[in-house]
């Protein structure tokens, strides 16, 4: 019988490079989607109290391209289940949400747009014959629907981090790159690590959702940058340019097919994005982009290009990148970047890429050509829109 030898190796860091830390908690603590078929499936859920924020009954992670009709949801399929209370049940991808009746009202829009969304784009709110909302809102329209949900207590925010660090230990990971963070979360981390129970590595990145909220985000992330850890890092600023493929937000160069008129969108301004570009760098910070289609990824790297040559240079990170042209990655390698794919998506949106995206197909998920460019790469999840 032959000598079976082992080999132990020591990995110093096992990094997830996109994740998304509390909503990683909330999804393994709060009420799951991802296994209904069709909307006829809500049937099968069992609402606990701890699903609730306030009187909203939250969720996580529908999807109608996996249900066979494809059909989008609407109100009156949650109001058969739900018919007493608000309800937001969040899309897989995190990009859009799907309201009851009574979310409905809470936020004024039954029937007639509320003067608070006139600055909203009519395409990000599904509609009826009647031009009433059919209850699911996306990208701006659903951040805007955000803000009338209760924030979580401050026990359901310790235990979605308690749950978010457990789920990552478990599979291994020693060191996460979070897209999503705040200030009261950086604190409550503190808290974790000077009670020595900060078990992973974070790298904290401050979203900001327009450049009226991008003053707050800065001065949280100097605060957090002044107070760092060997377990706690911030590193910058993040946005997101535009949607997704699985919406149809991702903006591209190209129409989605069987659409004449839909190419996605974006969701800042080009000068704003320049503000944020200089003042983020100006601080010494880094500056992240959510950027999913070919020609939202190539609007920030022309940026960035001009304001490397004209003002201050730094580093931007182009997070998912899921569709890079070659004349866009020559503009990358000018820049001090970084690009961040998450070969889990691939295999969740390859079954519909080539239909959805036909003329752009041999220019998605171009990690070879980012090699051969020398452009550095980071692999990482977008937990929890895919698991780690």
């Amino acid at each position: 019988m032959g000598l079976l030898l082992f080999m132990i190796i020591k990995i110093p860091r096992c990094y997830d490079s996109h994740i998304h830390f509390q909503a990683t908690g909330f999804v393994q603590s709060g009420l799951k989607l991802s296994h209904l078929k069709s909307a006829s499936d809500l049937e099968s859920l069992q609402a606990e109290p701890w699903h609730f924020r306030g009187e909203w009954l939250t969720g996580f992670g529908w999807d109608e391209n996996k249900w066979p009709t494809k059909k989008i949801p609407t109100k009156e399929d949650l109001d058969q289940k739900f018919p007493d209370f608000p309800v937001a049940f969040v899309r897989a991808d995190g990009h859009a949400v799907w309201l009851n009746s009574k979310a409905l009202e809470r936020i004024g829009y039954v029937t007639e747009k509320p003067a608070s969304m006139k600055e909203i784009d009519d395409r990000l709110v599904g509609k009826d014959q009647k031009g009433h909302p059919t209850g699911v809102f996306k990208e701006i329209a659903k951040i805007f629907v955000d803000g009338f949900i209760p924030p979580p207590s401050l026990e359901q925010e310790k235990q979605f981090l308690i749950s978010a660090q457990t789920y990552f230990n478990q599979r291994g990971f020693t060191h996460v790159r979070d897209m999503t963070g705040f200030i009261s979360q950086w604190s409550l981390l503190q808290e974790m690590d000077q009670k020595k129970a900060l078990t992973v590595y974070l790298d904290e990145n401050f979203t900001c959702e327009n450049l009226s909220d991008f003053d707050r985000a800065l001065q949280e992330v100097q605060i957090a940058k002044s107070s760092q850890t060997p377990h706690l890092k911030a590193r910058g600023i993040k946005f997101y340019f535009d949607g997704s493929l699985g919406s149809e937000t991702a903006f591209l160069s190209q129409n989605y097919s069987g659409h004449h008129d839909n190419r996605g969108l974006t969701l800042w301004p080009m000068e704003h994005i320049k503000e944020v570009l200089i003042r983020t760098w100006e601080k010494g910070l880094e500056v992240s982009a959510h950027t999913i289609g070919d020609e939202a990824a190539h609007w920030i790297a022309k940026a960035a290009h001009g304001v490397h040559h004209d003002r201050v240079k730094g580093v931007i990170n182009f997070e998912h990148a899921e569709i890079l042209r070659p004349e866009t990655i020559a503009i990358i390698q000018d820049l001090n970047a970084r690009v961040h794919l998450q070969p889990c998506h691939w295999h969740s949106d390859q079954r519909w890429l080539k239909e959805k995206i036909p003329g752009l197909y041999e220019s998605v998920f171009p990690w070879a050509a980012l090699q051969k460019a020398q452009v550095p790469i980071y692999f990482g999840s977008d937990s929890p829109i895919e698991e780690a």
